[in-house]
């Protein structure tokens, strides 16, 4: 049981250490706006595939006066 769980331990601790070596490359600069660049793409494909409805509510426009 014990070489086991040390046969485990040592391919894992190369992943753990790899992945928290990346995770300090991860960090994308924010160009002042508080989110990284990963989070901001995210948001513009959000909103352009969003799933509100086509259809919106005429504008009730008002004709202009005679000049």
């Amino acid at each position: 049981m014990t070489e086991r769980i040390c046969v485990r331990a040592a391919l894992l601790a190369p992943l753990v250490a790899s992945g928290l070596a990346l995770s300090g490359c991860m960090s994308s600069p924010t160009y002042g706006t508080d989110k990284t660049a990963g989070e901001q793409l995210a948001g513009d494909l959000s909103s352009a595939f969003s799933i509100a409805p086509k259809r919106k509510d005429p504008i009730d426009y008002k004709p202009r006066p005679d000049l």
